[in-house]
């Protein structure tokens, strides 16, 4: 099953359309978590965007409770980096992890830049998605 889901922050314009398989949906909310837990907590507005994406994607109460296990365990960017089957999931796996935390701390952006380099991602691509949406650099 393929879903189709846009991401944008604070609700503009989508810059990404995550046409991702259900299967991905999991590897995506592991690299939301991931990165918002990097600098040692998962703050609310964290909280919040992990959420809405996982509401916005249709979530079952099973979702959620994965979600709230994955918590607990947070996932590192070169454990996630070994689920990614395809470019396009790479390209997915950091958006999430960008929105999810904005790149808002020392150790979202440390955790972002563990993950481009584990992902491949070219730096331009990168660098291009963090001044689309606004935010810092890794």
């Amino acid at each position: 099953q393929t879903c189709a889901l846009p991401i944008s922050p604070l609700d503009e314009a989508p810059a990404i359309v995550l046409g991702f398989h259900a299967a991905d949906a999991a590897l995506i909310v592991r690299a939301m978590i991931g990165a918002a837990a990097a600098d040692g907590t998962i703050d609310t507005g964290e909280n919040r965007r992990i959420l809405a994406w996982l509401g916005n994607a249709g979530g079952t109460p099973a979702d959620f409770a994965y979600m709230r296990e994955q918590m607990a365990h947070p996932a590192q960017a070169e454990e996630l980096a070994r689920g990614v089957s395809s470019r396009e999931t790479a390209t997915e796996i950091y958006a999430a992890a960008l929105l999810a935390t904005e790149a808002a701390t020392s150790g979202s952006r440390a955790f972002l830049r563990q993950l481009a380099g584990a992902l491949d991602l070219d730096p331009q691509f990168i660098a291009g998605l963090h001044a689309s949406w606004g935010d810092p650099p890794p």
